[in-house]
Parts: C-alpha cells; sequence; structure tokens
C-alpha cells in the first residue's frame, strides 16, 4: 500500500515538473513570446488612451530582451516614439546574488517627436503614467555599462515659446563606468556623424504673459536653466567626427556673408577630456576642435579650457587658428539668451 502511494506520489512530481517545464518551454516560442506583448501592450494602450505597439519580441527569462518596430502615439495620434529595434543585455537576474547589471544597451532607427503649442507637451500623459504609483517607488542604483544608439532623429518643436531643436546622428556609444541617483560617470562618448539646430522663432504664448516672466535663464523654485534635474555629469572623453550645427533666427534667406542670424557650421571634429556638467554649468578641457562655416570660416585648431553658463561661453588658455589669423590667450561671448541672442550674434551677443 505504502509503495503505491509513494509511486502515486512521483507521478504527480513528475507530471508537475514535467508541466512546468513545458511552461517554461513555451516561452521561448516565439509566436507565445509575441502574443503576451501583444496583451501587454494592449493593457498599456487602454491605460493610456492611445496606440502602443511592438512588432516582434524576443527575450529569455534571465538576460536577454529583443523587440522590433516599437511605436508610442501621443493622444492626438501622432508618433511621439518610434524604433526599429531595442535591445537589452542584463546579468542573470535569477543566478546573481549581487543587483542586476545592464550590460547593454542598444537602439536603432530610433525616432522622438517632442512638441507643444500650449503649456503642454504631447508627451506629459506619459510622464504622469510613468510617476503615477509612487507605493511601489524606491531608491536604487542602475548599473548600466554601454549604450549604443544608431540612426537618431530627435525633434523638440516647442511652438509656445518659439523654438525648435533637433538632434540626428548616425551613432551615438557611450561607455558608462557608474551611474548612482544623479551622479553619472561616463568613460567615453563616441558620436559620429551628428547633426544639431537650435532655431527660433515667434512663439504662440501671448506676449502679455512673455513680459510678465523674467528674461532670467534661472527657473523658479531653485531649478537651473541647463540641468533642471540637478544632475551631476562626468565624461572622461568625448569624441565628435563630421558633425553640422545651425544656430537659426527666422525664416530668412542668409546673406554670401557671414550671417549672425544663420550661423551653419560644418566638419565639425573635436576631442574633449574632462567634461563636467555640474549645476548651470559645463566646463571642459579642449585638446583639438576644427570646423568650418557657410561663409568661409575655418576654425584649423582649437585648445583651450571652456566654459559654458546660462550667461557666458568662456574660453580660457585659448589657442585659436583660423583661416586667416590666430587668437590666444582668452575669448568670450556674453548673453542672456543662448537660443536668441545667438540668432541675433552681432547686436545680442559681447564679446570680451
Amino acid at each position: 500500500m505504502l509503495k503505491k502511494k509513494l509511486h502515486l506520489l512521483r507521478v504527480i512530481l513528475a507530471s508537475l515538473l514535467g508541466l512546468f517545464l513545458f511552461c517554461y518551454l513555451l516561452l521561448f516560442v516565439p509566436a507565445i513570446q509575441n502574443k503576451l506583448a501583444g496583451i501587454m501592450t494592449a493593457r498599456i494602450s487602454k491605460q493610456l488612451g492611445t496606440e502602443v505597439k511592438i512588432d516582434r519580441v524576443g527575450f529569455s527569462l534571465f538576460d536577454k530582451l529583443d523587440m522590433q518596430h516599437i511605436l508610442i502615439r501621443d493622444q492626438k495620434k501622432d508618433t511621439l516614439l518610434y524604433a526599429n529595434s531595442f535591445k537589452l543585455r542584463i546579468s542573470d537576474l535569477v543566478f546573481s546574488s549581487t543587483e542586476p547589471i545592464i550590460k547593454y544597451v542598444g537602439l536603432d532607427g530610433a525616432k522622438i517627436y517632442l512638441n507643444r503649442s500650449s503649456e503642454k507637451w504631447n508627451y506629459q500623459f506619459l510622464a504622469d503614467y510613468l510617476s503615477s504609483d509612487t507605493s511601489k517607488k524606491k531608491s536604487s542604483n542602475i548599473d548600466i555599462k554601454k549604450l549604443d544608439i544608431t540612426n537618431l532623429h530627435f525633434v523638440e518643436n516647442d511652438k509656445w515659446l518659439g523654438g525648435l531643436t533637433e538632434l540626428n546622428a548616425d551613432n551615438i556609444v557611450a561607455n558608462i563606468k557608474s551611474v548612482q541617483g544623479k551622479n553619472i560617470h561616463v568613460d567615453q562618448v563616441v558620436i559620429n556623424k551628428p547633426y544639431y539646430l537650435i532655431q527660433s522663432f515667434k512663439g504662440l504664448k501671448p506676449l502679455n504673459d512673455l513680459k510678465n516672466k523674467s528674461s532670467d535663464d534661472t527657473l523658479e523654485n531653485g531649478d537651473l536653466a541647463l540641468n533642471p534635474n540637478h544632475l551631476n555629469i562626468q565624461v572622461n572623453e568625448l569624441l565628435v567626427s563630421n558633425g553640422k550645427m545651425w544656430i537659426e533666427y527666422g525664416y530668412k534667406r542668409p546673406v554670401n556673408y557671414f550671417d549672425g542670424e544663420h550661423i551653419r557650421m560644418h566638419d565639425i571634429n573635436a576631442n574633449i577630456r574632462n567634461v563636467v556638467f555640474k549645476g548651470d554649468t559645463i566646463t571642459a578641457k579642449v585638446n583639438s576642435l576644427q570646423v568650418k562655416e557657410r561663409s568661409g570660416f575655418e576654425i584649423k585648431k582649437l585648445t583651450t579650457s571652456f566654459k559654458l553658463t546660462p550667461k557666458i561661453m568662456e574660453f580660457d588658455t585659448l589657442l585659436l587658428k583660423t583661416n586667416n589669423s590666430i587668437i590666444g590667450s582668452y575669448y568670450a561671448m556674453q548673453y542672456n539668451h543662448f537660443g536668441k541672442d545667438f540668432g541675433n550674434y552681432s547686436n545680442n551677443v559681447v564679446m570680451k
């Protein structure tokens, strides 16, 4: 009788183990993974009141996640975020006794569109959703080692205040040493073929509201214009190759000579060390920088100790070789608002 009971117990345990293994193996079937992703995104779409879609998902339970064709629309049904692919590689969550380490984050073909025509941005609903459940929040450090972004297209169109920011890049690779709260230490950042645009134009915000606000770039409640989240970022080395940067004011056609309303730089190559972004100030040691401007002006070599604040761009211990001259020792540009004043460079920027 006892033998029969033990035999029956073995059969039940073996059946349960077999069922568990079968369910576990099912999770590795692409069709099952995609079905689970569909259920998850449908639930999030319902909560957000807009479309969230992922075409294909592949994952292991321990260390890998791959997603293809990710789409998030804003509440006006316009594209907020799209990416061809997203890859995540982490340390083993089950067999590791330490906090998980994000070994690699890869993002390809990302298109991000932020815009507003009033005080509210089109991504505000998503920010509210992510911050709504405060009961489960706990302080933790994210240990991420490598970030790899290819074919980036980022647009921030602020029709309310009158400003357009655009960033494109073939490739951005960051090798990260540590992330502890708001303290971020990066060993190296390599940016290949970036294009950065700053364009100012007349916004929709009523003129009376603008006059009631101070023209200072310092925000309310102790926030900082360049660093509202109070991050502390250190980058040991920053390399830029074949970059472009345009600073535009309005939509008039530029003149043939240097035009302060249309500063268009290209062939930007830079080797920069010890970049520190703390408070409202950025400092760096520029080992080399070369750049050409649309008008024909060219910086053949630039080395300097650089500082940028909401009010001044400073070049100390400067050596600047252009196609026509050599400038040394010190140079600075003072302004009240970086984007708007550089759009009217000759009148609004004070040179020292």
